[in-house]
């Protein structure tokens, strides 16, 4: 079991997050949703963001109204996987709660990994509205390891997923608390951006081949209550290094 060493401030300072996470993505402390969940039609600089803790590295390659497509570089993920939920928000705490044990040492090295940004949570909706979701939560692994960080405790059932090539993604974004009463509604606004662009097919492709259909990104602690920013990802085969999708050659 990980211990919180009140001598020591940051896992401290964490192991309260993760406590207030309860309670913030319940919706009990959700001010900000009185000044809108949803931002304007243009994206905003994630810089600011990212200049305290360490995201994933990518380049824009096309501005879209109200969507980007970026190209992230190569990197890897820790993954907690195969969570059964009909809710994202109880699928998102419960991976979560693994990852941050592992971040706070209950790993083969006993040592404590530092935070990043953003925590991911990855979606393959269900069939109908009383069925089961899948979900998988990743946590962004440091450059610092190098793509091998230390292996997690084997009760934790997490595992390390590399992206060996750079992954195309095209991201929408939103403010407020991301939750079960607005994650659909944002990957919906995703695909109405994308009509009638190149990359309208793309979610057509994924459906079918039964990939998470997008993932959620979010940057910010739970504490925070103001300035919210979380994203929509839809993660996608490229025909080039510019982002155009690969024509489905399938049966028609």
């Amino acid at each position: 079991m990980v211990s919180c060493r009140c001598d020591s401030p940051r896992p401290c300072a964490i192991f309260l997050l993760g406590i207030v996470i309860v309670t913030a993505w319940f919706g009990v402390v959700d001010a900000s949703r009185a000044r809108g969940s949803v931002m304007g039609s243009g994206m905003e600089d994630i810089s600011h963001k990212c200049s305290r803790i360490e995201c994933p590295e990518y380049r824009v390659v096309h501005k879209g109204a109200g969507f980007e497509v970026r190209l992230y570089s190569p990197t890897a993920w820790m993954i907690k996987g195969s969570i059964t939920s009909m809710s994202f928000t109880s699928a998102t705490m419960t991976g979560f709660h693994a990852l941050f044990q592992y971040i706070e040492g209950a790993n083969v090295n006993n040592s404590r990994v530092e935070m990043t940004a953003p925590v991911r949570t990855s979606i393959i909706p269900s069939d109908g509205p009383f069925c089961s979701s899948a979900f998988s939560v990743g946590f962004l692994v440091p450059k610092s390891f190098n793509g091998n960080p230390p292996l997690p405790l084997p009760e934790l059932s997490l595992k390390l997923v590399k992206w060996e090539t750079p992954r195309c993604t095209l991201v929408r974004q939103f403010g407020g608390y991301a939750k079960d009463d607005n994650i659909a509604k944002e990957a919906l606004n995703l695909a109405n951006d994308l009509a009638s662009t190149k990359w309208e097919p793309v979610l057509d492709i994924i459906r079918k081949k039964g990939e998470p259909s997008y993932s959620i990104a979010q940057y910010d602690d739970p504490l925070r209550v103001w300035g919210r920013l979380n994203e929509v990802w839809v993660e996608f085969e490229s025909a080039d290094d510019e982002c155009s999708p690969k024509v489905d050659t399938g049966n028609a």
